[in-house]
């Protein structure tokens, strides 16, 4: 019997800012910045893209909270980010919100993948079970206000 030693950080991801205030906006303007903020692998093993698991709405104009504006990825550098290697965040707004503040928490959830010997997603993977969750989550708190 073979037994495999996976030796990692708890958080491979450093985000060089955990909150983010975005510039005022203009209603109905495209808002799309692809290096909104910079991050650094600090672990073991490369990282693949990755989009947000969950976003909680904190404050929003709208009554149903659920309702999220923002949309974040973690940019990579082409193919995964190495250990040391630092990439960008990229935030992306809904431009058809009404005026008003707004703030999230965007929370990433990834955990290692065996058979890619890599950080990915828990929503990027094809079989859940073949990921090993050994990473805390990474959050994020964003805030913007729009105005008319």
């Amino acid at each position: 019997m073979t037994y495999r030693i996976i030796v990692d950080v708890a958080n491979p991801i450093q985000l060089n800012e955990t909150a983010l205030m975005l510039p005022d906006i203009k209603q109905g303007e495209k808002y799309i910045n692809s290096e909104e903020a910079s991050w650094t692998n600090t672990g073991n093993y490369p990282i693949k893209d990755m989009h947000p698991a969950s976003y909680e709405v904190l404050n929003s104009p709208y009554s149903d909270k659920s309702y999220n504006i923002f949309n974040a990825f973690l940019r990579v550098n082409m193919f995964d980010t190495q250990p040391d290697q630092s990439s960008f965040l990229s935030m992306e707004l809904d431009m058809y919100a009404v005026s008003g503040d707004y703030s999230s928490v965007i929370s990433f959830e990834y955990v290692f993948d065996a058979e890619q010997n890599q950080v990915s997603p828990v929503n990027g993977l094809m079989n859940e079970r073949d990921g090993i969750a050994i990473y805390n989550p990474l959050k994020l708190e964003v805030q913007v206000k729009i105005v008319p």
